[in-house]
């Protein structure tokens, strides 16, 4: 899947006009494309979970992730336990 390379992922948080909170960043390693996207959405899940944020709104440019979030059979693909973790 996709162009295996060193990956990382991040994100921030906007209050409801847009001003920056806080972001985020993580280092993967040797990885792709989706596994970044999966693990940025995780990680920044977790955050809003531990932050205890309320009314959240997630953006990702990653349809794909989002697909395999929302409904794709996830049983054997080989990030299913961070899919099924968001």
């Amino acid at each position: 899947m996709g162009n295996p390379g060193v990956a990382r992922f991040g994100g921030l948080f906007r209050d409801y006009v847009g001003n920056w909170i806080l972001g985020f960043h993580g280092h993967i390693g040797e990885s792709d494309i989706t596994k970044a996207e999966i693990l940025g959405i995780l990680q920044g899940l977790m955050i809003t979970w531990d932050k205890n944020f309320k009314n959240l709104i997630c953006y990702t440019n990653s349809t794909y992730s989002i697909h395999l979030i929302k409904d794709e059979d996830i049983s054997y693909h080989r990030d299913a336990s961070e899919i099924v973790e968001i």
